[in-house]
């Protein structure tokens, strides 16, 4: 049996119609960025947050570019919606996948499109 790694994990919902994917350690480069970014000039970060909390109640288009204009404006890298993973933690991640599948597969809905939980962007191609 895997250990289940709050992180990064794959599971079902509640009535096991969609996979759930978990990925935490972009969202802690993020933060790191940002926090390094406070550390070194609180005034323009607190602007550039402003301007990005202005902007993200909008289409999903105007949060990404309002994102990127908070990194651009900051100086600090974009963080990429890639993170790496060891082999041990890629099959750990597959043999989830696979488990999470058995049972959403099983209902015949395998072309539905997919859905993402509230506040989740949809990060696919246009």
């Amino acid at each position: 049996m895997t250990r289940f790694d709050p992180e990064l994990n794959a599971h079902t919902d509640l009535l096991r119609l969609n996979i759930l994917l978990t990925v935490r350690r972009i969202h802690v480069a993020t933060l790191r960025s940002i926090a390094e970014a406070w550390g070194r000039d609180r005034e323009a970060t607190s602007f550039e947050l402003g301007q990005f909390a202005a902007r993200a109640d909008g289409h999903a288009d105007d949060v990404d570019s309002a994102a990127y204009d908070l990194f651009a404006n900051l100086g600090l890298e974009n963080p990429a919606d890639v993170t790496s993973l060891t082999p041990a933690e890629g099959a750990r991640l597959l043999a989830e996948l696979e488990a999470a599948l058995a049972p959403v597969g099983s209902l015949g809905l395998e072309d539905r499109p997919l859905r993402f939980v509230p506040g989740q962007q949809d990060r696919r191609a246009a």
